[in-house]
Parts: C-alpha cells; sequence; structure tokens
C-alpha cells in the first residue's frame, strides 16, 4: 500500500532535531510505499531544511506563517488582533463571527488542514511546546523523541512543565500512534502516563550517521591543540557541564590533555572572563549559562588552559574535531535515542567515556569497542573513567577502531520502521 505522508513541523529545532528529520526526510522519500512526502514548517525551519534535503521523491513543502494574512473581511474576522489595539474589540470580533456562522478555528489548525488536504497520515516530528494535530478525516503520528523535558522539570519554568505535561498527555491520547527512538524513552512515558493512548511503538535510532572514513577526514582544525578530550554539546543543564568540570577540576592531569567543548553556548558562559552578574540576565541556557561562570571560577579553572569553549564550528569542522580527538566523553542524564556525536565518535575510531544511563547502554549494546562507563553523578566516577581510559589507552584505541566496522543500521531502516507504523494507522482509519 502506498501512502501519501505530512509531516507537521512547526518548530524544527537547529542542531540534532533538524539533522534527524533531514535524514528522516531523505529515507522516507526514497521508501517504495511512500508515494509522496510533503512538509509543513516554520519559515525559518524551510530555510533550514530546504537546502539540506535532497530526496528521491519530489517534496513538497508548506510553509507555516505565525499570523493570518488579512486580505478578506472574513480574515480580518478570524484574526485575534485588536482593532487599532483598542481593548475589547477583539471579543467584538469573535462575536460578529458567531454571528455570521463563522466557526472559531486557529490560524495554526487551519494551516494544518490546508496542508493535509490529499495525504493519508499525519506524522508529527516534535510534538513538544505545540498543541495537539487534530483531524476528523487523517490519522496522526506522533514521535517522542525524548522525555527531557517531562524528566528535567528544571530546564523550564513549572507553569510551562506543567503545560508540557499536558500537552503531552493529550497527543499521547488524541494520536493514532506514538513512534519513540529507544525501549528506555518508551518505559518513560509509560511510567509518566500510563494506558492513556496506544503502547508507544520503538523505532530505533542507533544509526550510523554520515560520517566519511577516518582516512578521508580533512586536517584538524587549527583552533584545537594537538591531543584533547572534545564533548559537544549545548549547556542546557541535563547536559551536564556541571559534575564533568567539577571532576576535571580535581585532575591533575587536566594540563596535558585539555577538554574541548563545543555547542550553543560554550564560550559565552564558561569562556566568558566576565563575572557572572556582569553577564545578560539572560543568555544561552538560560539560569543554567549564568551558573557556570561562577561555578569555573570557584573551581579555579581557567580558559584557555584546562578547557576550550567554542561554541558552534562550522559544519565541515565539527566531524574532524570529532575524528581527531584522543577521546570524546559524554556525561549527560538524559537521552532520547541514543547520542549522535557518540555514534559519530566510534564511527571514526575514537575511544568514548560515556554516561552510565539505560538509553546509552541500549545504545551501545550492539557496539563491540571498549567503553569507560561512569555515572554521572559523581565526578571521582568520572575521573575513574578517565584514568581507567589513559591507563590502557592504546588497547581503548585499538577496540574503537576494530569498531568502526560494525554493522549498523541505515537511514531507510529507520523510515521503513516509520512506514510500517504509517500503513498500519492509515488500514485502521480505512476501515474503522
Amino acid at each position: 500500500m502506498k501512502i501519501r505522508v505530512l509531516i507537521w513541523c512547526p518548530y524544527v529545532n537547529p542542531g540534532g532535531g533538524a539533522r534527524l528529520l533531514i535524514r528522516l526526510i531523505g529515507g522516507l522519500s526514497r521508501n517504495p510505499n511512500v508515494e509522496l512526502v510533503r512538509i509543513a514548517c516554520s519559515v525559518a525551519g524551510f530555510e533550514l531544511l530546504a537546502s539540506q534535503v535532497t530526496p528521491v521523491l519530489p517534496v513538497e513543502f508548506f510553509r507555516i506563517f505565525p499570523t493570518r494574512p488579512i486580505r478578506t473581511m472574513t480574515d480580518w474576522l478570524k484574526s485575534d488582533s485588536l482593532v487599532y489595539g483598542i481593548r475589547g474589540t477583539g471579543r467584538t470580533k469573535r462575536i460578529l463571527s458567531r454571528a455570521i456562522g463563522l466557526k472559531p478555528v486557529s490560524w495554526l489548525d487551519e494551516q494544518l488542514r490546508n496542508a493535509s488536504r490529499g495525504v493519508d497520515v499525519v506524522y508529527a516530528f516534535w510534538p513538544h511546546l505545540a498543541e495537539p494535530a487534530i483531524l476528523n478525516d487523517v490519522p496522526v503520528v506522533c514521535t517522542f523523541q525524548d522525555t527531557i523535558l517531562l524528566q528535567h522539570l528544571e530546564l523550564i519554568d513549572m507553569a510551562e512543565s506543567e503545560e508540557e505535561w499536558r500537552r503531552s498527555a493529550d497527543w499521547i491520547s488524541q494520536s493514532a500512534a506514538v513512534v519513540v527512538s529507544s525501549e528506555s524513552t518508551k518505559r518513560t512515558l509509560l511510567e509518566l502516563f500510563g494506558d492513556r493512548g496506544p503502547e508507544p511503538v520503538v523505532v530505533p535510532h542507533r544509526i550510523l550517521p554520515d560520517v566519511p572514513v577516518v582516512s578521508n577526514l580533512s586536517s584538524r582544525p587549527s583552533i584545537l591543540p594537538e591531543k584533547y578530550i572534545i564533548y559537544p554539546a549545548n549547556i542546557s543543564p541535563h547536559k551536564n557541564h556541571h559534575t564533568l568540570l567539577t571532576a576535571w577540576a580535581r585532575l591533575d592531569e587536566r594540563e596535558r590533555i585539555p577538554l574541548v567543548f563545543l555547542g550553543s553556548g560554550t564560550a559565552w558562559a564558561m569562556a566568558n572572563p566576565r563575572p557572572p552578574w556582569a553577564l545578560p540576565a539572560v543568555g544561552p541556557g538560560g539560569w543554567h549559562g549564568i551558573r557556570l561562570p561562577s561555578l569555573i571560577r570557584r573551581l579555579g579553572l581557567k580558559a584557555g588552559k584546562d578547557f576550550l569553549a567554542l561554541n558552534y564550528l562550522p559544519d565541515a569542522d565539527v566531524l574532524p574535531a570529532i575524528g581527531h580527538a584522543s577521546a570524546l566523553v559524554m556525561p549527560s542524564f538524559a537521552e532520547g535515542g541514543g547520542s549522535y556525536p557518540v555514534e559519530e565518535a566510534l564511527t571514526l575510531g575514537v575511544p568514548v567515556m560515556c554516561s552510565d544511563i539505560p538509553v546509552m547502554r541500549e545504545h551501545l549494546a550492539e557496539r563491540s569497542a571498549r567503553i569507560a562507563w561512569f555515572d554521572p553523578y559523581s565526578p571521582e566516577a568520572i575521573q575513574r573513567a578517565y584514568r581507567e581510559l589513559m591507563a590502557d589507552y592504546d588497547g581503548f584505541k585499538v577496540s574503537a577502531v576494530a569498531g568502526m566496522s560494525d554493522p549498523r543500521p541505515t537511514w531507510d531502516d529507520v523510515a521503513a520502521g516509520y512506514v510500517r507504523v504509517f500503513q498500519s494507522v492509515v488500514e485502521g482509519a480505512r476501515h474503522a
């Protein structure tokens, strides 16, 4: 059965989320059971995706606009805007709308209805921060890539946490199918929401990234030292820079092989010479971005000596930066389907020190390379993992290089898993 798919994505998360979506779109477009892929995304998302998607099938783009264009009197009545900013006029417009029989449909819902014309299934790639997509005539499938916002309430304020929980519960209860990228995420969803909706289907993303063989990597970026340990991540609290830095400050060996941080907010928060009270009240990472420079000062760590913080590197330099590292460290408290930087490091033969958390054990279960595991809540455990790695570095390196040839699934395999789910819900809707 061939199907026509709408990917509904009002918010496109730059970084790993966008990379995943781009590769999934390509896999869906190559699947013989997919007749059409249409992507509904914001204007910013379109600019991010359109230049990087290389599909086999033609991919249609439907741009989502934040506000309703006013072309007719009907558009004006449907819009929530006030008349000349006068309070109470929005309510007057709603009364007029009801009086002439206009149904109160939000602008986002109206765009969803328009974008879904002629498709068999709507796939909500990123259901966070948005109300559920509900259509009477087209089934909806959503993916929870992770449950981080639901587990780590410090990432957003309490009111927003409550809203995120409510929205997630609504997505689960109102979707025809829910897909997750790991058994770990499935267990968490079931613990949080029970049987509110269909049992989540696992489509793993433990996958080979688009990585050239190590011999084809360009030379090490000149900004990096000859030896270093790399951590590519933004400064969100669950990425656990705090415990890693605490452990690093207690290592006498740290000056020999410095830490290198890549990712949004790292240079702003970690290599900024100004005291925390002189930094803007809101910056990358929110309150956590203010917390890190204070911690670094108390620990006595010196930017440029004990560590380098580089924010984003150009895409062309990220893989060389990982591939030329002595090791990669991943101290995160939580991930969704695993860690792309860990997968990239092992694909390039780079040894890994990693948080001993269920999702990473699951991700690396089919990998043959030795991993230096540690408890991410313990600075002492991170130190032990570092010393274990360095005490037998040649053994870890040989194991990582040998594991470069481990068989891994492809993005076509991942897309095929999604297509099976899509076909199932479409078939169920036709026989309902």
